[in-house]
């Protein structure tokens, strides 16, 4: 969701090291100004890092706009990853896939049951791409219209290393679904899938 409002925050990582000890690095490749942070681990060890005072610099802001706010975690021997936002009432973990998440072309799977509810901030459904190298080329064919761009247009971006762009989708009906969305690019990136706040009768989540 957006960088500030309800439901967005506390946010973390959470990091499980295996047999061996690791040494584990989050940064912000296309951030100059953002600090890495550097944990040590024991074999078989868990840490959650608050990230919280970081959300401006983490959160993706807007639609349509090329953002430096890619997170890069690297570790010196296996771990596992995860994003989570832990919130009240808008909890959710992002399994981070590393190297397995990486590929040269996306087809987006979404649900075409709920609606997404009416709240504030607004809820939305999105995928968000990320870049691990400079100068990579995107092409997305939305399914539905994005901020900015219309459905079925291909169009092109270019990303650095560590930049970021989100493709959203702010009709919350049901039948515009970004669902058959194709990103395809020249170097590997990772795309992330969202959608907030499904209403079912009284229920939202």
């Amino acid at each position: 969701g957006a960088s500030s409002g309800i439901g967005n925050s506390p946010i973390s990582l959470n990091i499980t090291s295996y047999a061996d000890p690791a040494s584990v690095t989050i940064s912000l490749p296309a951030n100059g100004s953002f600090t890495p942070i550097t944990i040590s681990l024991a074999a078989n060890d868990y840490q959650s890092i608050d990230l919280t005072p970081f959300i401006a610099a983490i959160a993706s802001p807007s639609g349509n706009n090329i953002n430096n706010n890619g997170i890069k975690i690297s570790a010196t021997t296996l771990i596992t990853a995860s994003y989570e936002i832990s919130s009240s009432g808008n909890k959710e973990i992002f399994g981070l896939k590393g190297k397995n998440a990486l590929g040269t072309e996306f087809y987006t799977p979404f649900q075409k049951h709920w609606n997404n509810t009416v709240v504030a901030p607004a809820a939305f459904s999105s995928f968000d791409i990320v870049a691990t190298e400079d100068n990579t080329t995107v092409l997305i064919s939305p399914r539905a219209a994005i901020t900015g761009h219309p459905q079925d247009v291909t169009f092109s971006i270019t990303l650095n290393k560590g930049q970021t762009y989100s493709a959203r989708n702010m009709n919350i009906s049901a039948s515009s679904t970004l669902s058959g969305s194709i990103v395809s690019s020249d170097k590997p990136i990772a795309v992330t899938l969202f959608e907030d706040g499904l209403e079912n009768g009284a229920c939202i989540d």
